[in-house]
């Protein structure tokens, strides 16, 4: 699978006359377009199962399964795009990111061009940007100071144009970003200004994307609303969480994006909807009900008043309101 891959990009390369540059961009984006996060490693997997993942990573033939499948760990993703772009004569090497906590250090790649510019690129990082038509920020990055662009916004919108991945009538998602950003301003109550933002978080419906990509865009657009007191992602703090939610349907685990908010008396409750592109805010009881009859919360901790109201849901039924 990867050597078949190679060959398929050497032979497209060669008939357009690319570039280094727009060799490097065109797999990135390829491969964000195809891959997805592997949900069993997270948020379905356990601490052996991740660790049996992330140490396979390193084998070949995990890397053409990975291939096969289009599931990949920041790993595999990051261990694929150096054998491709190394098979295309790109001096690239993948590295664990110094600064990551466990036993599982996150990996990216370095870039070292022909031409001299050294900077970072992270696959992973960038897979939900790209499905969602956004700006890569993950691509180009300094090695020493990460704040700041090797490869500059303008080098690589001109790439993206000449490999059409966007065009003027087209443009980069991010513009509908700001735009949200301008409405949800003169929304000063807490909760109706987040209903909004929740309500209106996608304007894109990709082709291909899965549920951890899906997340991760959704953490990416909140975080550019709230603070770490409010919404505190990594460490799943704050008054906004995510929370990771299945159903066994049909013998396979079907998941579900939750989003709690921390109230002084109850919590609400919002599920995204994939039709209307957004949350939508449900009953805390009908969230009860429903964990009650099969609904798996991952990460249930800290849900004010969860396990009360599922007792009195289960001591009175008639407690259930109609569906919003």
């Amino acid at each position: 699978m990867l050597d078949e891959y190679v060959a398929e990009v050497k032979k497209i390369s060669k008939i357009n006359n690319w570039t280094e540059d727009l060799i490097i961009r065109y797999v990135y984006y390829d491969l964000a377009k195809r891959f997805s996060f592997d949900i069993e490693y997270n948020p379905l997997g356990n601490s052996k199962k991740c660790m049996e993942m992330y140490r396979n990573a390193d084998y070949k033939m995990t890397l053409n399964e990975c291939m096969r499948t289009n599931k990949v760990i920041c790993k595999s993703a990051a261990k694929i795009l150096e054998y491709v772009l190394s098979s295309l004569g790109i001096d690239i090497i993948s590295i664990e990111d110094p600064e990551s906590i466990g036993r599982n250090p996150h990996v990216y790649n370095i870039i070292t061009t022909k031409d001299g510019k050294r900077y970072s690129i992270d696959l992973q990082e960038d897979m939900y940007l790209i499905k969602m038509h956004a700006f890569p920020v993950h691509f180009g990055l300094s090695v020493t100071n990460p704040s700041k662009y090797i490869v500059s916004y303008h080098e690589q919108e001109v790439m993206d144009l000449v490999l059409g991945h966007i065009t003027k009538d087209n443009y980069y998602t991010d513009e509908y970003l700001y735009n949200l950003k301008f409405d949800a301003s003169y929304i000063e109550d807490f909760d109706e200004r987040l209903r909004f933002i929740l309500e209106n978080i996608e304007v894109y419906q990709p082709d291909n994307i899965d549920y951890i990509d899906r997340k991760w865009y959704h953490k990416f657009i909140l975080e550019q609303f709230y603070g770490l007191y409010d919404f505190n992602y990594h460490q799943n703090t704050g008054t906004i969480r995510f929370r990771d939610c299945y159903k066994v349907i049909d013998g396979k685990k079907k998941l579900f994006c939750a989003i709690t908010v921390r109230k002084k008396q109850t919590t609400d409750v919002y599920i995204f909807n994939q039709k209307k592109l957004g949350y939508v805010k449900i009953d805390f009881i009908n969230f009860a009900y429903a964990i009650k009859n099969g609904l798996v919360v991952i990460n249930d901790d800290n849900i004010r008043n969860l396990t009360k109201t599922i007792s009195e849901v289960k001591k009175d039924p008639s407690k259930i309101y109609k569906k919003n």
